[in-house]
């Protein structure tokens, strides 16, 4: 008789094998014959359960067949990865989706790639940038993504604009950066969301006013044009942070040029930007080229946009004092100010934000005239 549990000079049994090469009838008839092999560990240095090879392997069957037996799916190997760090260290998308679809309380799938996210390590922060992208693609079939939602509630948006706020010192962690630009971007075009919206216009102010190069992406990939028609959304937030933004994109030619031509075609626009503006003055760049605008003519406002306007900006006093709670908010931003973009994104990730704050280097804040100083 065969002894199941005898290992070879690697350190590993039959069943570690048949797990990571998804051989689920090996695997299954290992089972059955010594129950005890589910948690059988490897003798090397990882000491890997089957379950986390089977993870690695990337079968999703046997992945399955571990989880039904009963497998501690909770477990990590002796280098503190479990299944969802070795998914990002493989940018496995499929098993990633399948975790998050199935809602183990012992796998926190977003807070871990989170946490990867915000990694020290330059490996772990551009898997988990590339995986996040993936995970969040938009569909043109369905016009939104299940996973926006997640995101949000999880305070996925708000780990983006830590990892965006950080100095970039190399090309990896570049990269990372972009694709988090990529993802605000795609929320403020394509979801429909109102809450996600409003969050992705809040972060989109947060970080108009870092280091230089965050701002240009974001305008590069028509940050101005998705933020200006949220301007006319019908929900107060939205209009509101939307006008923040867009206030703070202006400081950069580029912007103010973008925003001052959808003005002069659309001058409701203007009237929306002014109002939520009101105590922060909008760029003066900004400003006299509007004036000159005025002087050569600008088209009239249809009345029927001109009513909804109105109608829409009659803002409650208590309305407007949070407007102008989140502006300065957003101007001197700390840990607990980003704790208030939404009341549930921060709840699971607080001490490790906390933590990527305090170890992040001295922003530079662009004033008007293109110079720069600490925030």
């Amino acid at each position: 008789m065969v002894n199941l549990t005898e290992m070879d000079e690697n350190g590993w049994a039959q069943i570690h094998y048949a797990a990571l090469n998804g051989y689920l009838l090996s695997v299954e008839r290992f089972i059955e014959e010594d129950p005890e092999l589910l948690e059988y560990e490897t003798g090397d240095s990882k000491n890997s359960t089957p379950f986390l090879l089977a993870v690695t392997g990337g079968n999703k069957e046997c992945v399955e067949f571990f989880i039904k037996k009963g497998a501690k799916i909770g477990v990590q190997n002796r280098f503190n990865q479990g299944p969802i760090e070795i998914l990002l260290l493989n940018k496995n998308i499929e098993l990633l989706q399948f975790f998050i679809d199935a809602k183990y309380p012992d796998l926190p799938v977003w807070r871990k790639l989170f946490r990867f996210l915000l990694s020290d390590s330059e490996e772990e922060a551009k898997n988990a940038a590339e995986c996040l992208q993936m995970l969040t693609v938009y569909n043109s079939e369905t016009g939104t993504n299940p996973n926006w939602e997640l995101l949000r509630n999880e305070g996925g948006v708000v780990a983006l604009v830590i990892v965006l706020t950080r100095i970039i010192p190399d090309e990896d962690q570049a990269l990372t950066s972009a694709t988090g630009i990529k993802i605000l971007i795609d929320l403020l075009q394509h979801s429909k969301d109102d809450a996600i919206l409003s969050l992705a216009a809040d972060c989109v102010a947060r970080l108009a006013h870092t280091r230089a190069g965050v701002p240009h992406a974001m305008i590069s990939i028509d940050a101005v044009e998705y933020l200006c028609a949220l301007l006319l959304s019908p929900l107060e937030r939205v209009r509101g942070n939307a006008a923040i933004a867009l206030s703070y994109l202006a400081i950069y030619h580029t912007a103010e040029r973008q925003l001052l031509h959808k003005c002069r075609k659309e001058p409701i626009l203007m009237k929306v930007l002014t109002y939520y503006s009101r105590d922060r003055k909008l760029p003066t760049g900004f400003q006299n080229g509007w004036k000159h605008y005025q002087r050569v003519g600008l088209p009239e406002i249809e009345l029927s946009q001109l009513n909804l306007v109105n109608q829409q900006l009659k803002t409650t006093p208590q309305e407007m004092h949070i407007i102008e709670l989140e502006r300065d908010l957003i101007h001197h931003s700390s840990v607990d100010d980003i704790g208030n973009i939404s009341n549930n994104c921060l709840t699971p990730m607080k001490e490790d934000i906390s933590n990527a704050f305090s170890k992040r280097n001295s922003l530079q804040v662009p004033s008007e005239n293109g110079s720069s100083f600490g925030h």
